[in-house]
């Protein structure tokens, strides 16, 4: 078969496959997600309205982020209804939810042959974004900057270098502008850089070869440095408007208040939000304001293990029965780990060889979940934690990769490598998985806004 061929069937496949995302999407637009106060799409479609209405200058009460209304808001006109602009806004995020696809697949190829990015593309497609596509919210937005974020922090440990830095930096300043999430992720890759550099000037002390580990460690603390200058100068007019508003830089509501509460009822009845918090500092006894310091201070160790316990069980349980994707990240993980069992000895020596990028990527998936389970009390669902499903995805194929890239096995005297026979079958699931998807799944009530 020509290549020429195989190019004009990748695209005749991919067309009909974007036909039925399409299509699927708008079938869960007209009949599952018809009510624009469901979750907080409501306040997302009232946000766009007032940038609208401000000339683009207004900048939220600090519970949601401005970027993503401010796209939205250049879809609106002053004759359109509410049902009207939430249509609108729902077909937006479905045609950007396709563009976004897009950018994942070629970003993917970066990395990885094109069976394999095709593969992790049309898994990404069908099991998360087409059940979130016809939404009036950030999320696809954020997952994907959030992923590229992360790509570009992992590739900083390995290989810094100027143009990764300021993309990071960048990535970074706009993932936070879409949802107030990404500075954990920031902070890990900070202290891991930093860690890297440290270890460098310790190794050079001890053997006795100082210029160059020295130059290696200044030159990867200096590219973490870039990538935080970079991201404080795109953020800085947000986050001064924050200081002088809410006198505070960094404010948001979310992660200042209404997380270290007990549940959202808690957070309607006692909270900040009775209080003023989103037109400034709550005015209420600063003693009664909810925060970490006060939340440790009247909770055991086993309180807090309780409720990342119970949280970490609602998330498993509703994710396995919500989209489909649990069974892929399933798939990938046993396969990653069965192949990196097998290779035993070339495993522990990839984790030396790469032991900062293991101890980042191990911190930012243990952090993320423990924080997605803590604030799991206050807001349930899957939303939040489908952020981890693209670094899940790349992480597990990258061992995949690693391990079944070099080994072939022959086929009636044909050479085929171990990974793309697992691709094939792998795109063969997901393909037949489709019409139960088209069918079935895509008419399922949501599980988390």
């Amino acid at each position: 078969m020509s290549s020429g061929f195989k190019t004009i069937v990748l695209v005749l496949v991919t067309i009909v496959l974007i036909s039925i995302y399409l299509n699927a999407a708008s079938q869960r637009a007209t009949t599952v997600n018809t009510n624009l106060k469901r979750g907080d799409q409501g306040a997302y479609l009232n946000f766009a309205r007032k940038v609208y209405r401000s000339g683009f200058s207004y900048t939220g009460g600090r519970n949601r982020m401005p970027l993503y209304p401010f796209l939205q808001a250049l879809l609106y006109s002053p004759d359109l209804n509410d049902q009207e602009f939430f249509a609108r806004g729902k077909a937006f995020n479905t045609y950007l939810s396709i563009l976004l696809l897009i950018f994942i697949f070629f970003v993917l190829r970066r990395y990885f042959a094109l069976l394999q990015s095709y593969t992790i593309t049309v898994i990404t497609a069908f099991t998360v974004f087409v059940f979130k596509a016809p939404y009036f919210q950030a999320e696809l937005l954020y997952y994907t900057l959030f992923f590229f974020a992360f790509l570009t922090w992992l590739k900083l440990l390995e290989s810094p270098d100027l143009k990764t830095a300021v993309l990071s930096g960048t990535l970074t300043a706009l993932a936070h502008l879409t949802k107030a999430s990404v500075l954990p992720g920031l902070v890990i890759y900070f202290v891991c850089s930093f860690l890297k550099s440290a270890g460098l000037i310790f190794a050079s002390v001890r053997k006795h070869d100082q210029k160059y580990s020295v130059q290696e460690a200044f030159s990867c603390f200096k590219k973490a440095l870039t990538v935080l200058l970079v991201f404080l100068v795109i953020i800085s007019p947000y986050e001064l408007e924050s200081k002088k508003r809410y006198g505070r830089f960094f404010y948001n509501v979310n992660s200042n208040f209404y997380m270290w509460m007990e549940s959202w009822q808690d957070v309607v009845q006692n909270g900040p939000r009775r209080y003023g918090d989103r037109i400034g500092w709550p005015s209420m006894p600063s003693e009664q304001i909810p925060g970490p310091i006060k939340y440790f201070k009247e909770h055991t160790l086993k309180d807090i293990f309780l409720r990342l316990k119970r949280g970490a069980i609602n998330l498993f349980h509703t994710a396995n029965r919500s989209y489909g994707f649990m069974k892929y990240i399933e798939i990938f993980a046993l396969l990653a780990i069965i192949l990196s069992v097998k290779s035993l000895k070339d495993t522990v020596d990839s984790l030396k060889a790469h032991n900062i990028s293991a101890l980042y990527v191990t911190c930012l998936l243990l952090t993320y979940f423990s924080l997605f389970a803590f604030y799991n009390s206050i807001v349930g669902g899957i939303r939040f934690v489908l952020t981890l499903f693209l670094p899940l995805m790349f992480i597990f194929a990258s061992i995949i990769e690693n391990f079944a890239g070099s080994v072939s096995l022959r086929v009636n005297s044909k050479s085929f490598s171990l990974s793309s026979i697992i691709y094939s079958i792998l795109l063969l699931v997901v393909l037949a998985d489709i019409n139960f998807i088209y069918s079935s799944r895509i008419f399922q009530p949501d599980y988390g806004l």
